[in-house]
């Protein structure tokens, strides 16, 4: 299936055959910004999978949909909106646009079915909302929580922490995080504790009209992008591979850009 591309003022919207991708070009651009403000915007908690990404070496807001009919007529226009709201978003309005579908108290339905959903994939259960998958020793268990408005679903990235990063470290970490964003379906990276520069990949699902096809997208890329962005972020640890990454992509000096500490 070739992807379809409609482009409007706002926006574009892609339609492939693994997902539909809305997107918008951000009015901050990430080369201006200090490593302060894009560790913020990896931070910041958001609606679905919305995330900031960099893509073709510019900023943008994206967010992606399971190729399915029934998914796209309920989310796409709301996630169009949030996508070019939050693109449009200045540095201190960023995180301004984290609303969630209306809280319709079916968190514990949806829980039951991320647990029915978990057990057909023969993911072990290690706890309430918390999923050990057979054969991933290495990797966190999958988690789904409750959060009044919105199933969180989530799994922690196994890196050990980097308090004391130096700064070029740093700068590749945030910067690749951002890249992995452009490419990961369903799910984000977010920065989880900025100290220790460790990260989860998460979704944050509305619980308004939730179906089975969309919990399995979504546990199904926070699995694999959990996976994936381990191993594009555990060897920037080093400062030696941090050092050549920042080289390549031609990221700006650590401290230089404007409003940097």
């Amino acid at each position: 299936m070739r992807a379809t591309i409609e482009r409007g003022a706002s926006g574009t919207i892609e339609r492939g055959a693994r997902a539909t991708w809305v997107s918008c070009e951000a009015v901050l651009a990430w080369r201006a910004a200090s490593d302060a403000t894009l560790a913020m915007l990896l931070a910041r908690p958001l609606p679905y999978n919305l995330r900031w990404a960099i893509g073709h070496g510019t900023l943008v807001v994206s967010a992606a949909l399971p190729p399915l009919p029934d998914i796209e007529a309920r989310r796409l226009t709301w996630l169009a909106a949030a996508v070019e709201r939050a693109a449009a978003a200045e540095v201190d309005e960023v995180g301004a646009n984290a609303e969630v579908g209306a809280n319709t108290n079916v968190g514990a339905a949806a829980l039951e079915t991320v647990a029915w959903i978990a057990d057909h994939k023969a993911w072990r259960a290690s706890g309430p909302g918390c999923f050990a998958i057979p054969g991933e020793p290495d990797l966190p268990p999958v988690t789904a929580h409750d959060e009044g408005s919105t199933l969180r679903v989530a799994r922690s990235v196994p890196l050990l922490p980097a308090r004391h990063a130096s700064a070029v470290v740093r700068a590749a970490t945030l910067h690749a995080a951002l890249r992995l964003n452009g490419a990961m379906p369903f799910a984000r990276v977010a920065l989880d504790d900025e100290a220790a520069l460790t990260f989860a990949v998460e979704s944050r699902v509305p619980l308004d009209e939730l179906d089975e096809d969309e919990l399995d997208s979504v546990l199904e890329g926070v699995r694999y992008g959990a996976r994936f962005a381990a191993g594009a972020l555990a060897c920037l640890r080093h400062h030696v591979v941090a050092t050549e990454y920042a080289a390549a992509h031609d990221l700006p000096e650590p401290g230089t850009a404007p409003g940097a500490d």
